[in-house]
């Protein structure tokens, strides 16, 4: 049988133990709590990055939709641009189709008056043979000269009557006729050299507007090239953002678990059992 002394110190070495194992059981307790609170922050600081995140997120994703609003615009305004230089290129069609028709006109116009010129010199020169072999008809072509060259002269620089009563009077005058066809003929030319210079005028201002909207459709090719490049920048932002949002819940879902795990619940039953033994050996 043991003595009295050996049952208090057996009791005493018990106890002992006990202590250890609540003091132990204490420190670990409180570690772990410790290590749950730091989780707790930790979690706490996740969330309040997960809703700086979210909320930058939202910023990045109406950014992206006002940069695609401004993208669908440009689109916009560069299809009318297309329209318009179609526009541009059936009026420069057009415009070269009137000037080929205009040339092809004068070009007709004055082979009539060439073939009109030269009938009515043959037909002078036909007229003043038969007079001239008629009998009595050098007096005949000098009285109807005469009176030609009144009505077609008086109203002309010199006011004066011109009397042709010899061969090279009537020279003088086909030369005179001639002169002022040939005096027509320039002026007819004149008026079609004024109408190039009015298409050609319009055709310069045609060719500026088209370079002006060549450069218009350089600029707006340059600010899409751009809204392209921050379209992707957002998109890059915005995926790297998905990516650390997702990081983050990793992470917290981790922590849990570890909060949850079979060593954190062995401690705290150890703990409890130790304090159970602690208080039944006080009762």
């Amino acid at each position: 049988m043991m003595t009295r002394k050996a049952k208090a110190m057996d009791t005493e070495s018990k106890l002992q133990r006990a202590l250890e194992e609540l003091k132990a059981s204490r420190e670990t307790c409180n570690q772990l709590l410790r290590e749950r609170e730091d989780s707790e922050e930790e979690i706490n600081k996740i969330i309040l990055r997960n809703t700086e995140l979210k909320k930058d997120l939202a910023d990045l994703h109406v950014q992206y939709q006002e940069t695609a609003a401004h993208r669908d615009q440009l689109l916009t305004t560069i299809s009318s641009f297309d329209q318009c230089s179609a526009v541009f290129e059936q009026a420069l069609i057009r415009n070269n189709e009137l000037e080929s028709e205009l040339r092809d006109a004068n070009n007709t116009i004055l082979h009539f008056e060439e073939e009109r010129k030269l009938q009515e010199c043959s037909q002078t020169l036909n007229l003043y043979e038969e007079l001239i072999g008629t009998p009595g008809g050098h007096a005949l072509v000098s009285t109807t000269l005469d009176s030609s060259a009144k009505t077609v002269f008086e109203d002309s620089i010199y006011r004066r009557p011109i009397r042709l009563n010899s061969k090279n009077k009537i020279k003088k005058y086909v030369k005179l006729n001639r002169f002022i066809l040939k005096t027509n003929k320039l002026i007819r030319k004149q008026k079609c050299f004024y109408k190039n210079v009015t298409l050609r005028k319009q055709r310069q201002k045609l060719l500026e507007s088209r370079s002006k909207y060549d450069l218009d459709v350089g600029g707006l090719q340059a600010d899409i090239s751009e809204l392209h490049r921050s379209l992707e920048s957002l998109t890059s932002l915005y995926n790297s953002a998905q990516a650390q949002i997702s990081e983050h819940i990793l992470a917290a879902l981790h922590h849990c678990q570890l909060l949850k795990s079979p060593r954190h619940q062995s401690v705290v039953n150890r703990q409890m059992a130790a304090s159970s033994c602690l208080h039944q050996y006080l009762i």
